[in-house]
């Protein structure tokens, strides 16, 4: 259902060669530089509180290609861990792929590390005939300014992993920090378009608000976000809650649509996130697109996403759905298509998908019944708010749940949605 504008993914990196230095006082200057510490892989974060075993994510690190690469990520890791003044600067020779790659990497893999913005200038020294010396990479935020948005993320990550202390089963654990970063985040329609202004060359610069939308930080602390925040935060939750999990770059078709998405060219315009269960399997889960927060029915019982005032509509009662939680490779790929720079699992295991574990199959009246009596026992205003997943899809699925639904009486009107990707995942709401 959501999100159909698709905001470009930020990886801000403006790089820079350096010259005109005699070849004397290079080498000089070279020397006297010390190299920059390495930090050990993976880096477990202190500054997150969590009674379970941390499974840090080096999904990225791991396809890195070059001990060069390598070295960049373990340098600037070091760095940002420890918050350190200044630069950095690494001896030895780098080409442009090596630093980008490392620092993309380092991105997804510790996204609690460099909150407001991954904008950074790089530096090339070489001699006067061409030797590389070294690199100098300076980050666009201050110490001060990292350590502080870095603890504040940190904080409420622990707050809430505090609470996940209380689920033992794994599946879940996972699907409490999936409701609950859901929740507390709205998608930020500003920072999408903006985004893409900028991309598209129509916008110069984001703004602090904008581009903390594209961080776990701006879902998790500011409550506002764009698809890699929701992503970023939901990976960084699971990875200190004892859930292994990375975050998956790629594309979407906008409209949603059967059979495959369209390819949107090179440039990434998704984010969404792989786990992995007891099983061994890796499941696909999108928070983004299971965000139902801010959708609601006007008085012709028509879907209206995002208005600028609710007043006079209708809330459809379930701010978070589960279409998109803990699908398997196939079934993502029906309309999610993962960047082909990078080998994401393409297991094909059903066991933790959302409908099998929750019980919410329907393939008869019997039990679609029981299920909506179970939902109609827990509504508050009398409404009634249900999701499950048939193998009944196309335009008589409708009619059928409907004649369905009048054997139960009470209500006088119906909305159905689906996404059409043919997986037969529906949301129901009868008023």
């Amino acid at each position: 259902m959501k999100k159909r504008l698709c905001a470009a993914l930020l990886c801000c990196l403006l790089l820079c060669s350096c010259s005109g230095i005699s070849n004397t006082l290079q080498v000089m200057r070279n020397e006297l530089r010390p190299d920059a510490p390495l930090a050990a892989i993976p880096y477990i974060d202190p500054g997150i509180t969590t009674t379970f075993t941390p499974q840090q994510s080096t999904f990225y690190y791991d396809q890195l290609t070059t001990e060069a690469a390598r070295q960049v990520y373990a340098g600037m890791l070091y760095h940002l861990a420890e918050n350190t003044e200044g630069s950095l600067y690494l001896k030895g020779d780098f080409s442009r792929t090596d630093v980008t790659s490392a620092l993309r990497a380092l991105q997804y893999d510790y996204p609690q590390l460099l909150c407001a913005s991954w904008g950074q200038s790089c530096s090339y020294y070489s001699t006067a005939g061409g030797t590389p010396l070294g690199i100098e990479i300076s980050i666009g935020e201050s110490g001060g300014e990292r350590a502080t948005r870095s603890q504040s993320l940190k904080d409420k990550v622990s707050q809430t992993l505090a609470t996940a202390a209380g689920y033992a089963d794994l599946y879940e654990r996972e699907q409490f920090l999936y409701d609950t970063l859901i929740t507390q985040v709205a998608y930020d329609y500003r920072a999408a378009k903006s985004s893409s202004d900028v991309v598209n060359e129509t916008q110069t610069n984001l703004s602090l608000e904008d581009r903390l939308a594209h961080t776990a930080y701006g879902a998790i602390v500011s409550g506002m976000a764009v698809c890699d925040g929701y992503a970023s935060a939901f990976q960084l939750l699971c990875n200190y809650a004892g859930i292994e999990a990375a975050t998956v770059l790629g594309r979407v078709d906008p409209r949603d649509g059967v059979g495959g998405a369209v390819d949107m060219g090179d440039q990434d315009n998704h984010a969404w996130n792989f786990v992995r269960m007891e099983d061994g399997a890796a499941y696909y889960c999108d928070p983004t697109w299971d965000d139902n927060g801010d959708v609601y029915l006007n008085d012709k019982g028509q879907m209206v996403e995002a208005p600028f005032s609710a007043q006079g509509m209708r809330d459809l009662g379930a701010p978070v759905l589960h279409r998109y939680f803990n699908l398997n490779y196939e079934e993502i790929s029906r309309n999610h298509i993962a960047n082909s720079t990078f080998v994401y699992p393409q297991d094909t295991a059903v066991t933790y998908g959302y409908y099998l574990q929750s019980g919410k199959i329907v393939e008869n009246e019997a039990q679609l019944l029981t299920l909506a009596q179970q939902a109609r026992q827990t509504s508050a205003d009398g409404t009634l708010a249900l999701e499950f997943r048939s193998s009944r899809t196309g335009k008589d699925a409708s009619a059928t749940f409907a004649r369905w639904f009048e054997t139960m009486g009470g209500y006088s009107n119906m909305f159905l949605s689906t996404p059409e990707n043919g997986l037969g995942c529906y949301f129901i709401f009868l008023y």
